[in-house]
């Protein structure tokens, strides 16, 4: 029950709620693979590369191939949030609060999905006729600190940064038809001003780039986020800065699959004296469909990271 709702009395003469400032749609689902899933758990087939073979002689036996296939495990888990409205306090308040309440709850559930999204990306991923095998996400295909100092001599985006992960997607053979999507914490951009091979004629581009006019910069779609997992550099000493572990990927290479989407009930509870109950549910569940198509890395923010809204 909300406890606060007699903060929204009518003491003052406003007739309008406002929400807080916070994340509202989900910035990451348009760019992943969505699926409906049947059930708690579903697998998701891939089939593998073949190899073209020489014809033979004349009559020779027909060769037969076995087409290998990769399958990958979706477990779904629901989430769910309630609140109620006592009948009298509608009556005390200027406004029916069931629409903001709603607005606000189903603003989390967006914020849960890209959680869900990340946390799959960073996984272990469930392969096997039964998903008993798991996969953990290769280090082959993480820039660490280490890397980006002995490559770029920073900790920051850079266009050499850039130009690394994308020749990593060309050289693990990813379609170069799929958009690559890299999603970043907001100040991570504006370091690629900071860049020297950043030219006269890329600095207008980038510019935009940082203030939100474009979102797209050498073949990447950027995506703002904050949810991106964070770490000390150095384990106890936050003077050294923090990590951020920051995510490339082509929509083919991460999964969401639904059992049931964001959804709304608005109803009245005879038990609660005639309470209105909004309750809003979700059954998601995501994985990492394949390695090559997901690539990390790390860079340094030395501000202690901003907490995200849950």
């Amino acid at each position: 029950m909300s406890f606060q709702i007699t903060e929204a009395f009518v003491q003052q003469y406003n007739s309008t709620v406002s929400l807080v400032s916070q994340q509202k749609q989900s910035r990451l689902e348009p760019a992943v693979r969505v699926e409906t899933i049947r059930g708690t758990r579903e697998a998701f087939d891939s089939i593998g590369t073949v190899e073209a073979q020489p014809r033979g002689g004349r009559h020779a036996d027909t060769p037969q191939m076995d087409t290998p296939h990769m399958r990958r495990w979706v477990t779904s888990a629901q989430y769910n949030w309630a609140d109620l409205v006592d009948k009298p306090d509608r009556l005390r308040m200027l406004i029916v609060p069931d629409g903001p309440y709603t607005t606000n709850a189903v603003q989390a559930f967006n914020r849960r999905k890209d959680d869900i999204i990340i946390a799959s990306a960073f996984a272990p991923a469930f392969t096997g006729h039964e998903g008993e095998t798991a996969v953990a996400f290769p280090e082959s295909q993480w820039f660490r600190n280490a890397d980006i100092n002995a490559n770029t001599g920073s900790e920051k985006i850079t266009i050499a940064l850039l130009t690394e992960i994308k020749e990593k997607f060309w050289n693990n053979d990813v379609d170069e038809e799929e958009q690559l999507v890299m999603a970043v914490a907001p100040n991570s951009i504006s370091t690629l001003l900071l860049d020297e091979k950043v030219t006269s004629a890329d600095y207008n581009t980038v510019k935009a780039l940082v203030q939100g006019d474009i979102d797209t910069y050498m073949g990447f779609k950027f995506l703002r986020t904050t949810r991106l997992p964070v770490r000390l550099k150095v384990a106890g000493d936050p003077t050294k800065g923090y990590l951020r572990s920051n995510l490339v990927w082509v929509k083919s290479g991460l999964l969401m699959a639904k059992g049931q989407d964001t959804s709304v009930d608005v109803d009245k509870r005879p038990d609660k004296k005639n309470a209105t109950q909004i309750m809003v549910t979700m059954d998601v569940g995501g994985t990492r469909m394949e390695e090559k198509k997901v690539v990390a890395f790390e860079t340094l923010e030395t501000a202690a990271p901003v907490k995200p809204a849950p």
